[in-house]
Formats: structure tokens, C-alpha cells, sequence
């Protein structure tokens, strides 16, 4: 069973702050799928002969690698450079965080990007990126690399560093999500034995991933854990291959849990998206094809202990009659599977 879902939309900029150019990931949350978030890019900075011509070239790569994506909008040159002229807002960086948030408030341009290419005393280059969150000033991420002054490498390592900054940076982001509230409904089917029999659950209200956690966002999780891991080759898509486990600690990183199967199959019904026919899904429970005679009626967990774990919706792969919201599957929690993701869940306080 199987399911995938595209995750992400989110705030990002990058700022040159003098000559410190400090890469901070402060741990967060994975890309979201809202609407494509609105990005500026001003003139880079230069320093040292023949850095101007680095900067101009690396700046344009920059914007055709952010206009490629699905998840940004490029700002107009002209339109951001005026913004920024009314603001007095200087590529040293942004010296008050209301002056971001006026940028974001009047021309609803939510990241803005920044950036220095530099000459060393060795006569090589190097280009130096920020990304910051328009609205708080944040600096998301940053990163810096060595670029050729000419050839064909210089291209792709622009474009290398371009998607780093941005994978990294969105991995901070919360989450796009669905809030569930607390009430009950009938789970199961009739016809399929480990999905009977049809009962009520109450559930407490929670809050669920509207998407399945990304190749980005789960690539940042693993930069964290000193884990090697490859830029995506297809950041927005589903993260798979990816082991029960290692999908509970990267729910626990951002904060949240994998969804118990009463969760997952109640958020099927409330506006989460790719439930069915993408990839199957990751959930809290272990396995056990009677359970469901035993379940007790308010907020279900599963079984103690098992050897499997649930997978909750059909992927690509799977049979017609396994694309349904009840059908269930699972697998060893000690392996992934490439028609296998997950999403995370969180629970709502409850109101005094």
C-alpha cells in the first residue's frame, strides 16, 4: 500500500551581513503546499577585480533557478528595486526587522534574496548566499562555495548552491497542515477481515501534514544527523525508502508524531491530501489484523507491541482495490520501501 504527497511553499531571502557568512540550521519543520511563495532577488554584492562579471552571472542563475520552481513566484527586478529604495533597505543586510516586514506587507514579496561574490587572495572566487524570512528578519540559512571565473562548472555549482540554500532553508518553515477537531466516526470496512469490524472511535482534535513529508525536508533532517545523504533530485516529491523509525525521529524533530491509523484514517476524510493512489503511508501503530475487535473507542493507539508496522493507502503499485481510505498493510519498521512515506501529526491542546 502506497501514497505520495508534494509539500511545500514557504518564505525564504538571503542577505549578505558584511563579510560573516555564518550557515545556521536551527532545526525545523518540512516545506509546506500552499501557493507559491512570492521571492526577490537584489543585485549581488562584489569584491575584488573581476567579482563584479562573478556576480552579475551568478545572479541570474540564481533567478532561473528560483523561476523553475513550482513552489516560488520571481518578483520583478525592477519592482523589488524600488521597494527597496523606498526602505532604505541596504544589501548589508536588514538593520531593523520592521523594515522586512514593511517589504513583505506592501508588496506581498515574502523571501528576499541577497548575495556576495568575492575575490580571494589566490585569485579564486567565491559566491556567499543568506536566505532570511521576510516577515521576521530570520535568517534561515546560508551557504558559501567556491566558483571557477569561467567554464563549464560554473553553471552547475551556482545551481548546487542555489538548491542547497533553499532545501535548508524551507526545512525550517512549518509544515502546511489540516486541523482535525475532536469527534467521532465509524472506521473500517465490511468485506476485508483485518478491516472489521466497522466501529466508532471519538477521537481528541489533532493536527495532520496536509502533504507527506518531502525529499527536501527529509534531506535537511538528515544533514542534522551527520547522515550522508544527496541533494533530491526531485526536492517537492515524497520522501521514500525511508524506515519506520527513522520517519518517528524525523516527526519528533519538527515537533510532531507520526498519526496513529484512527488519525490518518479520520484526516483521509477532512482535507489531507494524497491519501490514496501515490504512496502509502507510515503510521504510530504496529500491526495486527484483528485489532479492530479490541479497539477501545476513544483514541485508539494500537497494539502494545507487534512485528510489523502499519501502512495506511494505496501507491501507484497497488492493485485498484486497495486505493480506499480502510485498507491496510505493513511492513518491517526496520526498512523503507520506495512506494512508502509518511506524514506527521501533532495533537491540539485542548481548550480551557
Amino acid at each position: 500500500m502506497n501514497r505520495s504527497p508534494r509539500r511545500l511553499a514557504l518564505l525564504l531571502t538571503i542577505v549578505w551581513a558584511g563579510s560573516s557568512w555564518a550557515a545556521g540550521h536551527t532545526g525545523g519543520t518540512p516545506p509546506t503546499s500552499a501557493s507559491p511563495v512570492a521571492v526577490g532577488v537584489a543585485d549581488f554584492d562584489s569584491e575584488g577585480y573581476g567579482a563584479r562579471g562573478i556576480a552579475s552571472a551568478a545572479h541570474g542563475i540564481v533567478e532561473q533557478e528560483l523561476a523553475r520552481q513550482g513552489r516560488t513566484t520571481l518578483i520583478e527586478r525592477s519592482r523589488l528595486a524600488t521597494l527597496i529604495e523606498e526602505i532604505s533597505f541596504q544589501q548589508s543586510g536588514i538593520t531593523h526587522p520592521d523594515d522586512a516586514v514593511e517589504i513583505g506587507v506592501s508588496s506581498n514579496v515574502q523571501l528576499l534574496i541577497f548575495g556576495q561574490a568575492a575575490r580571494s587572495g589566490s585569485g579564486e572566487y567565491r559566491l556567499a548566499l543568506r536566505v532570511v524570512d521576510v516577515a521576521t528578519g530570520r535568517i534561515l540559512r546560508a551557504e558559501e562555495t567556491p566558483v571557477p571565473a569561467q567554464g563549464v562548472h560554473f553553471g552547475p555549482t551556482v545551481r548546487a548552491c542555489t538548491q542547497r540554500l533553499l532545501i535548508m532553508a524551507l526545512a525550517s518553515l512549518p509544515a502546511d497542515d489540516v486541523s482535525v477537531p475532536a469527534g467521532p466516526f465509524t472506521m473500517g470496512a465490511a468485506g476485508y477481515a483485518e478491516e472489521g469490524p466497522v466501529h466508532s472511535v471519538q477521537l481528541d482534535a489533532y493536527r495532520i501534514d496536509r502533504t507527506e513529508v518531502s525529499q527536501a525536508a527529509f534531506f535537511a533532517w538528515l544533514e542534522t544527523q551527520g547522515r550522508k545523504a544527496s541533494l533530491p533530485d526531485h526536492a517537492d516529491l515524497p520522501a521514500t525508502d525511508v524506515s519506520w523509525h527513522d520517519a518517528d525521529a524525523y516527526c519528533g524533530w519538527v515537533g510532531k508524531r507520526l498519526p496513529t491509523e484512527a488519525e490518518w484514517e479520520r484526516a483521509a476524510r477532512q482535507g489531507a491530501l494524497q491519501l490514496a493512489g501515490n504512496v502509502a503511508e507510515w503510521v504510530a501503530d504496529w500491526y495486527d489484523p484483528q485489532y479492530y475487535a479490541r479497539s477501545p473507542e476513544i483514541n485508539p493507539q494500537g497494539p502494545q507491541q507487534g512485528d510489523y508496522k502499519v501502512v495506511r493507502g494505496g501507491s501507484l503499485a497497488s492493485p485498484a482495490e486497495d486505493l480506499r481510505v480502510t485498507a491496510r498493510g505493513f511492513r518491517n519498521a526496520l526498512r523503507g520501501a520506495p512506494d512508502v512515506g509518511f506524514r506527521c501529526a501533532a495533537s491540539t491542546p485542548a481548550t480551557p
